[in-house]
């Protein structure tokens, strides 16, 4: 009885009417930066797609005469197509997911953290050390991809 008393009160309807407002006003403040994020993500996945299209028709058209020979140009046009696509997509969506889960990753060491110290530590070494070793492999393999082509 007294818990229905006390829950009907001004002062109970009150904060939680502030609690709602700040619950609805901080969701609608994440979804419009989410949305003005994407909009410059798209925009510069473009961008970047563009520029590399431009650097790569330069560097056909720097090559010699005999090079030109030996390439048919639909396979010059299919390959600048799938390398712009593929800058699109890695900037467009790979690099966005990994922005988005870093956030999120983050943002939940920095409360572990305030909680259990030591755990937080140990989980944010154990990023490290994978994204170091995603790193290096990356560059071996690009390093391999950019041997094969040239």
């Amino acid at each position: 009885d007294s818990f229905a008393r006390a829950s009907s009160s001004n002062d109970a309807w009150h904060s939680a009417v502030l609690g709602l407002g700040a619950y609805v006003g901080i969701t609608v403040l994440g979804k419009t930066l989410h949305h003005i994020a994407r909009v410059l993500q798209i925009r510069v996945a473009f961008e970047a797609r563009l520029n590399t299209l431009g650097s790569l028709i330069q560097h056909i058209l720097s090559k010699d005469f005999q090079w030109h020979s030996r390439h048919q140009p639909g396979e010059l046009i299919a390959r600048l197509e799938r390398s712009g696509a593929a800058v699109e997509y890695c900037i467009g969506e790979f690099l966005w997911l990994v922005i988005e889960h870093s956030v999120k990753i983050f943002g939940a060491l920095f409360i572990l953290s305030a909680v259990q110290g030591q755990t937080a530590a140990l989980l944010l070494a154990g990023i490290g050390l994978t994204a170091l070793v995603m790193v290096l492999a990356n560059r071996r393999l690009m390093a391999a991809i950019s041997e094969k082509f040239d």
